[in-house]
């Protein structure tokens, strides 16, 4: 884990809820004063657009999918609207809430007019939420749109949201996008760093902001002058678009460790997976930001528990193959088994290399019952180990190769019983 901080009360947040802010903060940030926010607010930012379609997991049309994931993985703080917290919440009390203020949909487009999006909810509704159904809405979220002709609006509603959720001890974090006709270049380094400027000076604890992007320079350096300029207002980046988890894991990294940022704040590249994947993300993101762990380290929390794609699967087989039938020879010499017992062998063995270890073990017993030879060559089980370690070099085709050696073995073991003559045979020469 992160070191941990003393947390910085701001004189605005009231004696009284002093307690409360700073169990909010730690909650938040698991106690290192990293941010990591799993984003569940696009549901009206984009639509549908982020939760069916192309490249998209079923899982995610259902607006549930996301409550499922906050509360089976480790996240900071769930971010999404008070309607939606109000309908899930109460199914999933051990997630950490944000609520967010204010919403638009992406129809308007700046070409038509300058973004506004406007507070929808009272702080005292979020209070009166929180108290009532006992859930633990820790903070609140509101998005800004720097550069738009109604600046004026949404900076005047971020400040006294800021004012009036310190007094209750709730957490606030600013978006702020430069947004409008005005605006040239929204991922200009400069102008982002102005936007987290203007979140220190409205008193926000972290302001999520999107990565800068300038032609020919690393994105994590340039991140360094925004990271500056919010002092001790924290800076979060925004996920951004789907991409591989070991890209998008190596740009958090970077984003810390180089840019000075202290989190995240990621949705589609977590909710448009399925519910295990998108798990095994957030607790790769949560590994990172929170438990300061490195790309690999974190890269394997991710793919702990996926299968391997069909072409990763094909190589352990293949080696499998092989493993098996360097394995057969000397049980051959031992055992005397028949040529003709042996090829039928081999395509069992195949079978069992795609199929789950459940249905290896189902298998496996019926055999047990019939085949008393094969305790004799039980004991070359470690030789299969052995090899299949050398042929694929990783646990995993090895476990695999155990199974795979014992079914085969088992599978030519039946030809003969069949034939007592010959089950004698083996005998008598595997006691020799």
């Amino acid at each position: 884990m992160a070191d941990k901080i003393d947390i910085v009360i701001p004189a605005d947040v009231p004696k009284e809820a002093e307690a409360t802010y700073k169990k909010n903060y730690e909650l938040i940030t698991g106690g290192s004063g990293r941010l990591m926010l799993f984003a569940g607010d696009q549901k009206t930012e984009h639509l549908n657009d982020d939760f069916y379609g192309k490249d998209i997991h079923p899982d995610d049309a259902d607006p549930e999918h996301m409550f499922r994931i906050a509360s089976g993985s480790r996240v900071g703080v769930f971010a999404s609207q008070l309607g939606l917290i109000a309908r899930y919440g109460k199914s999933y009390p051990n997630v950490p809430y944000l609520v967010k203020m204010n919403s638009k949909t992406h129809l308007v487009k700046t070409e038509q007019k300058d973004p506004l999006s406007t507070q929808l909810w009272t702080i005292q509704q979020v209070v009166e939420l929180r108290d009532s159904a006992k859930l633990k809405i820790a903070a609140v979220g509101y998005t800004i749109y720097l550069g738009s002709e109604y600046e004026d609006v949404m900076l005047s509603q971020a400040a006294r949201i800021i004012s009036e959720a310190h007094k209750y001890g709730l957490v606030v974090v600013l978006w702020i996008y430069p947004r409008g006709k005005a605006v040239k270049d929204e991922k200009n380094a400069h102008l982002i760093a102005g936007a987290a400027g203007t979140a220190a000076a409205l008193g926000a604890d972290f302001v999520k902001v999107n990565p800068p992007k300038e032609e020919g320079k690393d994105s994590a350096e340039l991140l360094k002058e925004a990271s500056k300029a919010a002092g001790r207002t924290k800076l979060v980046c925004a996920g951004g678009s789907s991409t591989s988890a070991e890209k998008f894991l190596s740009q958090l990294y970077a984003q810390i460790h180089t840019g000075g940022a202290s989190g995240n704040a990621t949705g589609r590249n977590i909710h448009q997976k399925s519910l295990d994947e998108a798990i095994r993300m957030c607790n790769a993101i949560s590994a990172i930001t929170i438990d300061n762990a490195d790309v690999a380290a974190a890269l394997k929390i991710y793919n702990g528990n996926k299968a391997p794609t069909s072409k990763a699967a094909a190589k352990p087989a293949a080696a499998k193959t092989t493993a098996t039938k360097a394995a057969a020879k000397p049980a051959a010499k031992k055992a005397t088994v028949k040529a003709t017992a042996a090829k039928p062998a081999a395509k069992p063995a195949a079978k069992p290399a795609a199929a789950k270890t459940t249905a290896v073990k189902t298998a496996a017993k019926p055999a047990a019952k019939k085949a008393p030879a094969a305790k004799a060559t039980a004991p070359k089980a470690p030789a299969v180990k052995a090899d299949a370690k050398k042929a694929s070099g990783t646990k995993a085709a090895t476990a695999k190769a155990v199974p795979a050696k014992a079914t085969a073995t088992k599978a030519a073991a039946k030809p003969a019983d069949k034939k007592a003559a010959a089950s004698k045979a083996t005998k008598s020469k595997a006691k020799k």
